[in-house]
C-alpha cells in the first residue's frame, strides 16, 4: 500500500532524530511539543514528549483498538477518527488537539 509505505518512509526519516526541533509549546515537567521542517515532507511535522500515567497494557489497547475513545481521558484532544483501516495495525486517522497558547497553536 503506497499510503501506508509513505508513513514508514517518513517514520524511519524521523524517529532517531533529534536534531532541529524547534520547542514550540510545553513544559519539561509535563508535555512538551516540537516541531520541524522535515525534507521533502509538505504538511507541518509535530512530535509529543511527556509522561502519561496509567498501565502500559490500557494506553496500547488506547491507541491500537480504541482510539477514537483517547479523547475521553486525554482531554488535549478534541476528536479523533479513524479515516481508513490499513491493517489489523496501522490505520489512517484524523486528530484535532485543542488549541494552545491562546489558539497559537492547533492541530
Amino acid at each position: 500500500n503506497t499510503i501506508e509505505k509513505s508513513i514508514w518512509e517518513l517514520y524511519n526519516k524521523i524517529k532517531d532524530e533529534n536534531d532541529g526541533w524547534e520547542k514550540v509549546a510545553g513544559s519539561e515537567k509535563s508535555t512538551v511539543v516540537y516541531k520541524k521542517k522535515i525534507e521533502d515532507f509538505k504538511l507541518k511535522s509535530f512530535k509529543t514528549v511527556g509522561t502519561i500515567e496509567g498501565r502500559l497494557k490500557d494506553f496500547i489497547n488506547d491507541q491500537i483498538y480504541d482510539v477514537e475513545n483517547f479523547p475521553s481521558w486525554n482531554k488535549n484532544f478534541e476528536v479523533i477518527k479513524i479515516i481508513e483501516k490499513l491493517s489489523d495495525s496501522s490505520d489512517i486517522q484524523y486528530a484535532k488537539s485543542h488549541a494552545v497558547l491562546g489558539g497559537a497553536i492547533s492541530a
